[in-house]
This record gives structure tokens, C-alpha cells and sequence, in this order.
């Protein structure tokens, strides 16, 4: 293994066969780049003129590159990388959770890594990321937990499990109301009157985990709830609908057959219960 500096964002690592990206940035690892953390990779040394003394077979011996003195990394950046890569184990088994106990239950596991000081600004990092590379749905997963971590560090884990689980209940009441409103012309002042919800990680992520539960065929439901991803993701940025808004239209010959078609009632029925 060799000691790679990123050229994206300016951190060592240790370059492993199987490490791909930067575990700072999540950036390519450029296997042609630097390969000495403490400055440009060395160059062949230039060859030595045999001496008149020297034997003839010493004269036509190769001349062999000097070797590349490998860096070593300091113990707080070895701390580093390995807290990285230990958060990143956490939150491949939380994004793969069935229930919200078993959420608890990890968390509370791992609480020597999750429930201090250090973790939100590095999980705030690690979304950025993601986010930038294109992985919104992680993303915003890892924002709602880092407001759990947050919530917990200032008024203690139970309290902060307990207005978390509790604000799923209310995302799922929130996205309902604005289903609601395109029946009655009010989608414009409810979504503004509760956007601290409706624009929040957990609802926002609880659209995407929606959309992952009806799997990857066309469904009422995927249509309705991709339309409401699309909705919050606009009001995010300052773009918000017109109060009239109405449901998008949904063509029937463009869903798929191999599910169960889900009415727009239906759709409201379930919203509350936003899968894990």
C-alpha cells in the first residue's frame, strides 16, 4: 500500500487495491497522480559515469531508480481516516435497517462514534459529497441523522429519540396535507404555512424511501410521490407552485401491469406510514 495525496481536496490516505475513492471527498482515486504525500513522485536518479578503476562488467550494469521514500501518515490523520471509514460502516447498515427500533438499537450500539461532538461536522461533509456526486437520497439521510446527533448532544439521546420519532409521524401528517390541498387550491399556503417540515431531511427522505418501497415500476403511487419529491426539491431552491396547483395527470397505459394500481386515496392512506 502507498500514501496517496488527494489532488481534489488535499488529504493523505493510504491507497489500498480495494479503495477506489478519496474517503475525505468521495472523489476518484487518480492512480496516476502523486503517490508521495510529501511532495511530486521521484525521479530516476541520474546515472553515475564508471570510474576508470571500476571493472568493465560494473560499466554495463543498469542504473536503478531510487526508491520513493513513502510518507508516513501522522497519528491524527490516521485517527481521521479511520473515524471516516468507521461512520461510513454505520451508515451502510442504517440505510439498510427494517424498523426504526433497529435504527435505535444500532445507534445506541455506536454511540462511542455517533453521540459526540466530532460526528456532525464530518457527517455534514460526508453529505456534501454525496450531494455532490450525485447520491441525494443518501444525502438526505444522512442529514436526518445528523440532526438526531445533534438533538441528542444537546438534550440527551432519549429525548432526542423520542422528537425523532415523533417528527416522522408529523412529515408523514405534513405530506398528507398537501396531497389534500390540491383538491381545495390551498397547495401554495400549505406548503409554505409547513415548510420547516415539508422541507425538512425527514420528510424529503421519507419521499425517497416511498418511492424505493413501490420498487422501480410505474404506480400511481410512485407517480404521485415522485411529483411531491419534485415539489419540495422546487420550494428548496425558491421556486413554489402556483396556489391552484393541481395533480399531475396520470397516464394509464404508461403503468406498469406487473403491480397493484393504487388510487389517489389510497395514496393518502399510506403516506402515513412511511416505511423505514
Amino acid at each position: 500500500m502507498a500514501i496517496m495525496l488527494c489532488s481534489h481536496c488535499g488529504h493523505k490516505f493510504v491507497r489500498s487495491p480495494e479503495r477506489e475513492r478519496c474517503p475525505f471527498c468521495d472523489q476518484p482515486v487518480d492512480v496516476n497522480g502523486a503517490t508521495d504525500a510529501a511532495g511530486p513522485p521521484a525521479t530516476a536518479a541520474e546515472p553515475v559515469s564508471p570510474s576508470p578503476t571500476q571493472p568493465e562488467a560494473a560499466q554495463s550494469e543498469p542504473q536503478l531508480d531510487m526508491p520513493e521514500e513513502t510518507p508516513v501518515l501522522s497519528a491524527e490523520e490516521q485517527a481521521a481516516e479511520a473515524y471516516v471509514q468507521e461512520l461510513c460502516r454505520i451508515f451502510d447498515a442504517l440505510l439498510v435497517v427494517k424498523s426504526w427500533e433497529e435504527a435505535r438499537t444500532l445507534i445506541e450500539e455506536n454511540q462511542s462514534s455517533l453521540l459526540i461532538p466530532t460526528c456532525p461536522p464530518v457527517l455534514a461533509a460526508i453529505s456534501a459529497s454525496l450531494h455532490e456526486n450525485g447520491h441525494p437520497e443518501v444525502a438526505e439521510h444522512v442529514d436526518m441523522y445528523q440532526e438526531l446527533v445533534l438533538d441528542s448532544l444537546a438534550h440527551g439521546f432519549e429525548q432526542a429519540w423520542q422528537h425523532f420519532s415523533q417528527s416522522q409521524e408529523v412529515a408523514g401528517q405534513a405530506l398528507r396535507d398537501l396531497l389534500l390541498a390540491h383538491t381545495n387550491g390551498t397547495v401554495r399556503r400549505v406548503l409554505q404555512e409547513q415548510q420547516a417540515v415539508l422541507l425538512s431531511p425527514v420528510a424529503v427522505g421519507a419521499l425517497y424511501r416511498l418511492i424505493e418501497h413501490f420498487g422501480s415500476g410505474t404506480t400511481h403511487a410512485n407517480a404521485y410521490n415522485a411529483y411531491l419529491l419534485q415539489l419540495l426539491l422546487d420550494a428548496r431552491g425558491g421556486i413554489w407552485p402556483p396556489e391552484d396547483q393541481k395533480l399531475p395527470v396520470i397516464d394509464e397505459a404508461q403503468l406498469s401491469p406487473m403491480v397493484v394500481l393504487l388510487s389517489f386515496q389510497a395514496c393518502l392512506a399510506y403516506i402515513p406510514m412511511i416505511p423505514c
